[in-house]
């Protein structure tokens, strides 16, 4: 399960595994017909772009992107698996975005802390269902943090909102 794992790190005490990539990319394009991998380099230009919408450094110039299809050959969505540091270790997440470019699911793959975990729950993750890149995804504001996972909380959020960010950019 090594692709969980951020720069070579090595099994936490706490860490579970929900999904591996496999079976979170099953989970949420669960009828698409053919899903395909892509790595996309971003230019300065992009990363730029996108450092200055997020108003953060993002620590990667590539990604892996899941574009799934259907019967027709008809894009269902993308996926992008990102880790976000919690408040020790990094979060793995899947979320996928629409074609019309918003959130159609987000799932937990990996969680390492040891407390916190409610951020896998649906009540929590729903609230990011139809979200744009246009939305500010900040707790507290649009967002409803958990109380006792405070730090997942916001985690979960920027990761959302980077994935959402970088499709609107890789899709221009």
């Amino acid at each position: 399960m090594a692709a969980c794992y951020v720069h070579g790190e090595t099994k936490k005490a706490y860490e579970r595994i929900f999904y591996t990539p496999k079976s979170a990319l099953s989970a949420v394009f669960p009828y698409a017909s053919r899903i395909e991998p892509k790595s996309a380099i971003f230019t300065h230009h992009q990363q730029d772009q996108i450092e200055a919408e997020l108003g953060m450094k993002i620590d990667f110039q590539d990604i892996n992107i899941h574009t799934a299809y259907n019967n027709q050959g008809q894009e269902n969505g993308r996926a992008y698996i990102l880790n976000e540091l919690g408040k020790h270790y990094p979060i793995t997440l899947i979320v996928k975005i629409l074609p019309e470019g918003v959130v159609g699911d987000v799932k937990v793959m990996a969680y390492r802390e040891r407390v916190g975990g409610q951020i896998r729950k649906k009540r929590f993750l729903n609230q990011f269902m139809g979200k744009s890149a246009d939305a500010t995804l900040r707790v507290n504001q649009d967002i409803d943090g958990i109380t006792g996972a405070t730090i997942s909380s916001w985690s979960v959020s920027k990761a959302v909102k980077k994935a959402l960010v970088i499709h609107k950019w890789l899709s221009m």
